[in-house]
């Protein structure tokens, strides 16, 4: 789509030859990324119908090459009848099981892919516990990497975003030493990658969201004076309340960015209020990349990244959901060879959306239901943080299957745990370590073992849950 009358510009790209500024040639992989982008600014305003024929054609060599490298997939796909060589369409992709969490978590290496296509690059391993507690070790190419800058750099350009000016993030920064006490705070030159190898930026103050308090938050916003927000979306409310309700203001914020837990309608509500800004919203997971993305016409929609994944939001029958009906999540994205999932249920709900009057024919996204909002973890003083303990560390402990964490008092947490077996007395000695090392502070932790962690009525699942009167 057009940019018209934008108060913020897309800055000119940052140029490979020298003393040529503008147009500008653009070279390596900063070229190769530009001209996907471009790509999709035409694959956005394809019929539907078109769109889901390249995503089968996409997810024909994903299903072949899984069948071909992988005997969890070739044994996946041969009792369900499918014929991974064989032209996709829509009865035949539904033919395929749908993949749980618990299926990708019991069979471990099994769904890593030792052989990719040369040109599919190195292999990175990452941990995430997701949306439902259930800690998964992830394997992603370079090139799943490379498609993952692509779409941030899609975000980017579809909002009105000054990049020219100062970011200030307020999420984990996992460069702080372990042993560093109080805040952290690193400053860099610009946004970083992917924006900034491809266009010049402002700089950019990250605040380790670890060991500090929203009122520390508070107080870095108004002497740091950004011009764009980064933070939590449960964060971002607390923030913008506490300004509210002690007359904290920030004029220099332009633009503010959710990420990585919902955003209430609340929420928004009180970012609106309190910067003046709409946030920027989008949906994704470290294991299966970008799901969906903020409309930055109408901002009740998220965007399907379509490009990128067949995201399909399914009734208890299987059968897709009409607009405003709520279903299951399942995903496949396209690119990412080293370990393919194939109809992966990520363990969230959302509502499914009509079509958007922005013009953009990329599927929507009304709510996400299945991410519940993070509480704030309560420190002995009573201040609030955003609650991190050691979550994606919990990948050294192979007998968890699942976890959640409720603060029953202002000194202790209860950790519920779904495990193969009980975790030995060694084993649980390191994770009330590495929880309060995690959160700073020394909580008394009480580890009980449960058949079952139940989702809330609603089909929320809640990781963290402050239980008690605040």
């Amino acid at each position: 789509m057009e940019r018209k009358h934008s108060s913020f510009p897309l800055p000119i790209p940052l140029s490979a030859v020298e003393g040529v500024i503008w147009p500008a040639p653009a070279g390596g992989m900063q070229a190769v990324t530009l001209a996907a982008l471009h790509e999709l600014e035409h694959s956005q305003h394809l019929a539907p119908e078109a769109l889901r024929a390249r995503q089968f054609l996409q997810a024909g060599h994903l299903v072949a090459h899984a069948a071909r490298s992988m005997p969890f997939w070739a044994a996946r796909f041969r009792d369900a009848g499918f014929d991974p060589q064989a032209p996709i369409d829509a009865t035949a992709w539904a033919r395929l099981p749908i993949l749980t969490r618990r299926e990708v978590q019991d069979a471990g290496a099994a769904m890593h892919c030792a052989k990719l296509p040369a040109q599919h690059g190195g292999v990175t391993t990452d941990s995430t516990s997701g949306s439902t507690g259930t800690p998964l070790t992830v394997k992603r190419s370079a090139l799943s990497l490379f498609y993952w800058n692509v779409f941030a750099l899609r975000e980017a350009t579809w909002h009105d975003i000054d990049l020219a000016g100062k970011l200030v993030a307020i999420r984990p920064d996992w460069t702080r030493p372990a042993d560093h006490k109080g805040a952290w705070i690193k400053r860099h030159a610009n946004w970083g990658a992917p924006i900034a190898t491809h266009f010049p930026t402002g700089p950019a103050v990250v605040l380790d969201v670890r060991h500090s308090t929203i009122a520390d938050h508070a107080a870095f916003i108004q002497a740091e004076a950004p011009g764009h927000l980064i933070g939590y979306g449960s964060s971002l409310e607390a923030l913008a309340r506490h300004c509210l309700a002690h007359g904290i203001r920030v004029p220099s914020i332009r633009s503010v960015y959710s990420q990585g837990d919902v955003l209430t309608p609340g929420g928004r509500a009180a970012c609106r209020e309190a910067w003046g800004v709409e946030v920027v919203d989008n949906y994704s997971a470290v294991e299966v990349g970008h799901i969906a993305t903020q409309c930055p016409v109408h901002p009740e929609n998220l965007h399907v990244q379509a490009e990128s994944a067949i995201v399909e939001l399914l009734r208890e029958d299987g059968a897709p959901c009409a607009p405003g009906e709520v279903g299951r999540v399942v995903v496949t994205p396209l690119h990412n060879f080293a370990m393919p999932l194939i109809r992966y249920a990520i363990g969230d709900l959302a509502e499914a959306g009509g079509p958007c009057a922005c013009g953009r024919t990329l599927p929507t996204i009304t709510r996400v239901h299945g991410r519940e909002r993070r509480d704030l973890l309560r420190l002995p003083d009573g201040s609030g943080v955003v609650p991190y303990y050691g979550s994606q560390a919990l990948a050294r402990f192979p007998e968890i299957i699942q976890h959640q964490v409720i603060q029953r008092s202002l000194t202790r947490l209860e950790f519920r745990v779904v495990a193969r077996a009980p975790l030995d007395a060694r084993a649980e000695s390191e994770l009330r370590e590495l929880i309060a090392a995690t959160t700073g502070h020394p909580f008394d932790v009480d580890i009980v073992y449960v058949d079952a962690i139940d989702r809330s009525s609603s089909g929320k699942f809640v990781e963290f849950r402050c239980a008690i009167d605040t």
